[in-house]
């Protein structure tokens, strides 16, 4: 009988120990102390298939059993474009007063968000919001979807909420109360503010220095940037509240393009920041393929659903941050200095998103300021230390430059050291030649019989022989008439008769 007993004991213990899939997540007991909530272990969910459910049948016994709790993790149910998700929450006021409260669902891809929640009069209320829903329809004009609604006081109060979306069914739910959830507006904003300032300093200056040094890079970089910042413009539901408030279909499409062409374009900055096509033919082939995938994804994601073309556009994702990140490796590893901004810029996003996901997606860390803004802050990062990066590109070119041009002057001071050499060895030359020509300007013993010179040496020269040697002259022998007429008498009266007969200045004399 005891043993008997034991068992029984063990398979009570063992059927407590079973997850109870089909009770309520615990209610949220709200604290006067508090202003805020995070709802990520406070609500239950169920999904509904045929997308045909409405709120009667959600309340029977028999769809409330389906209800599974969240186990303290955020909303994450990936692409669920024909189903539809509904959440049950239970919060507690234990106080005398009706409480004010806010719901903020923290992002703003969710499509069509109802909310129910049961009023004084003992009926559900219906509010609905979302991206496809202009901004007015918002309680507040926020860039989240929010909802607001009363709290009955000493009670529980349960609101259901129903999501579609053609996008990722994920997001975080905080309560907040009225006042506070307005007081975190100038905070939030600011925050933001700095965020888009940071892209935006980094992309005119990047558009003025392509500007003047038309370099392909710095385009790449200005449209890279552009499209990653449209991307977060998109996800933080700014475009819906400032630009085209009463046009949600912008919002669905523009970030799927955005998405696209921030992919195609970080694929092209990549492969000429390298310059791959000379330094990587084979990364430059791979880049091209990608960049021609990210092309063609952008053109379908004019045209198909999300839901219809959702795995081309993972893909190219998928395939190119690796391919992006072994080339950033590869090139510091080869000595490419300007590749350690490149490499520690991605490095950080993929750091910053990991945070994010791990909070968001998986709750696994818990939620805070960080979290929430882990990933914005890594993609500021990002672009600024790829615009140091192009930055220490130009200082290498610069320093190549003045590198050429040393060694330009180096030559050209060599060229003007061997013509000075050379002008030298001339002018000695001339120096030379004109102290010999000098020596002949100074006394000559030459004998006055046979008018030989003595040389330096002591011995008697031909006159013809030293003028030589001393000189460049050079010498045509003739006679003269005098010695003409004393060595030759019988000629030199027809000698001398034919050159006045042919010198017409000895004839102009005569006469």
């Amino acid at each position: 009988m005891m043993a008997f007993g034991r068992v029984i004991l063990g398979l009570l213990v063992l059927l407590l120990s079973l997850p109870a899939y089909a009770q309520d997540a615990a209610p949220l007991i709200l604290n006067p102390s508090e202003s805020s909530y995070d709802l990520a272990g406070n609500y239950a969910y169920l999904v509904d298939n045929s997308s045909k459910i409405g709120l009667k049948e959600i309340l029977g016994p028999d769809m409330q059993k389906r209800f599974k709790p969240s186990g303290g993790k955020p909303l994450n149910l990936g692409v669920m474009p024909d189903e539809v998700c509904w959440l049950k929450i239970k919060i507690e006021n234990r106080q005398s007063l009706a409480k004010e409260m806010v719901l903020e669902l923290g992002t703003s891809t969710i499509n069509h968000a109802t909310l129910f929640v049961l009023d004084e009069k003992g009926e559900f209320e219906e509010k609905i919001t979302g991206d496809m829903h202009p901004m007015s329809q918002r309680d507040y004009y926020h860039r989240h979807p929010n909802f607001s609604f009363k709290v009955k006081p000493a009670g529980i109060t349960t609101i259901y909420l129903k999501l579609e979306t053609q996008a990722i069914l994920e997001t975080s739910l905080t309560l907040f109360d009225a006042k506070s959830f307005v007081a975190k507006f100038p905070y939030e904003y600011i925050l933001l503010g700095l965020f888009y300032a940071a892209f935006l300093v980094a992309i005119f200056y990047n558009l003025f220095i392509y500007f003047s040094l038309k370099d392909t890079n710095y385009l790449l970089y200005v449209l890279y940037a552009a499209s990653f910042m449209s991307l977060w413009v998109y996800l933080d539901g700014l475009g819906q509240q400032f630009i085209w408030p009463e046009n949600p279909w912008q919002q669905v499409w523009g970030a799927r393009i955005a998405n696209t062409t921030t992919c195609l374009f970080v694929v092209l900055f990549a492969c000429s920041f390298f310059n791959c096509r000379k330094n990587a033919p084979i990364l430059f082939k791979i880049f091209m393929a990608i960049a021609a995938l990210c092309v063609f994804n952008t053109i379908m994601s004019c045209f198909l659903p999300l839901v219809d073309y959702k795995a081309p556009v993972r893909l190219a994702w998928l395939i190119s941050i690796p391919v992006i990140i072994f080339t950033g490796f590869r090139f510091w590893f080869l000595g490419f200095k300007r590749a350690r901004y490149f490499l520690v810029a991605w490095l950080l996003v993929l750091a910053g998103a990991t945070v994010f996901m791990l909070d968001m997606y998986l709750g696994l860390i818990p939620n805070s300021f960080f979290t929430r803004y882990a990933w914005r802050m890594a993609s500021m990062l990002e672009i600024i230390l790829l615009s140091l990066a192009l930055a220490d590109r130009i200082n290498v070119l610069n320093r190549q430059k003045e590198e050429a041009l040393a060694r330009a002057l180096e030559a050209e001071q060599q060229l003007a050291e061997g013509l000075e050499e050379k002008v030298a060895e001339r002018t000695r030359e001339l120096e030379k030649a004109l102290t010999e020509v000098k020596q002949l300007s100074g006394l000559l013993p030459i004998c006055a019989n046979c008018k030989k010179i003595r040389n330096e040496e002591e011995y008697w020269q031909q006159v013809e022989d030293y003028i030589s040697q001393h000189s460049e002259a050079s010498f045509t022998h003739s006679i003269c008439p005098d010695c003409l007429k004393k060595l030759y008498p019988a000629y030199a009266e027809q000698v001398l008769a034919k050159q006045t007969e042919y010198d017409p200045d000895k004839k102009k004399k005569k006469h």
